[in-house]
């Protein structure tokens, strides 16, 4: 007869000795190989056992010694393609400083106010785009929400509602838009759960759970029927990338790109430097080329195109941050932020934009934030000392009457847009008192009641036709 109370106290060994097993050979990464001498051992002990208990066990060894093996999808980084055609930029050439107006690079400006309601207060922008002529806002400080505005600014309604039911999220990070589809995706970064809405009514449609893993993702970027999200690992394990690709019906990671230690000189936020607030969204659309990705450290912008990720632009320079500038010294309580003011190291590569034209995008150098603008027709790049809106307002720098710097946000086909944010808006209401603003820009305000509470104003700078552009930039 069996003795069920002593194969019961052998089985319990066994669990509390393969869970022993289970986190040795996860803090010393133990792989399957090394463990050859452990499952011998245990073979032999299963030996005596009753054949039932034997497969029970099984099963069970079976289990942990599959959770003691590396993951598949999160040790294989897929590599990037090659490019030939690369962009290079070396800051520590001689490039020419210079002034930019607005009316170089667009023709004429629109202007939108936005309709300040109850069921829309906006406390920020912090995200915009345009899909069938209506304007989608993204605020995650204040009112924690995607709002819709026609061009006019009238509020059409909210996508999906603050909440824990079906279709709600408690603090949104991002959206994007399937514009073939008219689809919008909102990702929730507390929950981890990314929400699809049709458009333009924002009625639900479903919910995934994104893979986690000790991985957090705060933005996301659809495109080309794939759906890729930012990777920032908060736990020592082997997520060591930037990119990932999100199966759209499962929330699973499907691949995965972008070494840390390759390509964001060895930076990841669990390092403990708490430098994560200066990084803004990583992904960028273009109309007229694809959608780019680039992180704090990297000196390459990323192109995501159809058949792969490939480098698109580089930033070279000897000022340029290394892996040595921001390595955290747990002893000392090193400070990463005040090393790269002190030492004056650039970083930081964001706010890009493209047009048929040109590319503008800023970087940090110590202290100060930098622009340079690359020029697609010959090839240059200059080093802007200032961009002034002088389609928005009238500009007299000898007087230093500047107006608002231009806050650029995304590009179409039309052209690039701004926004003037709620903490500026006490600026532009005394540029409106003053008569700062150019005449066609006062005609379009003149019907609103602006204060300082008022919902943020929408700025469409619009392109010039590509010959007229063209001309005119070869002209300068």
């Amino acid at each position: 007869m069996i003795n069920l109370k002593k194969y019961f106290i052998l089985i319990v060994s066994l669990m509390l000795s393969l869970i022993t097993f289970h986190f040795i050979c996860k803090s010393k990464n133990i792989k399957p190989n090394d463990m050859n001498d452990i499952i011998k051992g245990l073979i032999t002990i299963l030996n005596h056992m009753n054949k039932a208990f034997t497969f029970l066990t099984i099963i069970f060894i079976t289990g942990i010694f599959l959770s003691c093996s590396p993951n598949r999808k999160e040790k294989h980084i897929q590599e990037i393609n090659r490019n030939n055609s690369i962009i290079n930029i070396n800051l520590d050439s001689e490039i020419q400083y210079d002034i930019v107006y607005a009316s170089s690079l667009f023709e004429n400006v629109d202007i939108t106010v936005l309709e300040t309601t109850q069921e829309a207060l906006l406390g920020s922008v912090d995200k915009i785009e345009v899909h069938d002529g209506i304007i989608l806002v993204l605020d995650s400080k204040i009112s924690n929400g995607v709002f819709t505005f026609n061009r006019s600014g009238k509020f059409l309604n909210q996508i999906g509602r603050t909440g824990g039911g079906p279709g709600e999220y408690v603090h949104p990070s991002d959206f994007t838009v399937d514009h073939a589809n008219h689809i919008i995706y909102v990702l929730d970064r507390k929950t981890h759960k990314i929400n699809s809405y049709t458009f333009p009514d924002g009625e639900y449609k479903n919910s995934i759970k994104i893979e986690n893993r000790d991985i957090r993702s705060h933005y996301i970027m659809y495109y080309n029927d794939k759906l890729y999200a930012d990777a920032e690992s908060y736990a020592d394990t082997n997520n060591d990338f930037m990119l990932r690709e999100i199966d759209l019906k499962t929330g699973e990671q499907t691949s995965c790109w972008l070494s840390n230690q390759q390509y964001n000189k060895g930076y990841n936020n669990r390092l403990g430097n708490n430098i994560f607030y200066i990084t803004k969204n990583p992904f960028y659309r273009s109309p007229c080329s694809n959608p780019k990705f680039v992180q704090l450290f990297m000196d390459t912008i990323i192109s995501i195109t159809k058949t792969g990720l490939i480098p698109f632009l580089t930033v070279e320079s000897q000022n340029f941050v290394t892996d040595q500038d921001i390595k955290f010294d747990t002893n000392k309580k090193t400070n990463v932020v005040e090393n790269l003011i002190k030492t004056n190291k650039i970083y930081n590569i964001h706010n890009y934009l493209e047009n048929h034209n040109f590319i503008l995008l800023s970087y940090v150098q110590g202290v100060g934030l930098r622009t340079i603008m690359y020029n697609k027709a010959d090839h240059t790049t200059k080093k802007i000392a200032g961009i002034f809106d002088d389609l928005t307002y009238k500009i007299d720098l000898e007087k230093q009457e500047t107006g608002l710097i231009p806050n650029f946000m995304y590009s179409d086909e039309n052209g690039i847009y701004g926004c003037i944010n709620p903490n500026e808006m006490g600026k532009f209401i005394n540029l409106i008192k003053n008569n700062k603003l150019n005449i066609s820009v006062e005609q379009k305000i003149s019907d609103f009641n602006i204060i300082e509470d008022s919902n943020p104003v929408i700025l469409h700078y619009r392109n010039y036709s590509k010959d007229t552009s063209l001309q005119k930039t070869l002209s300068e």
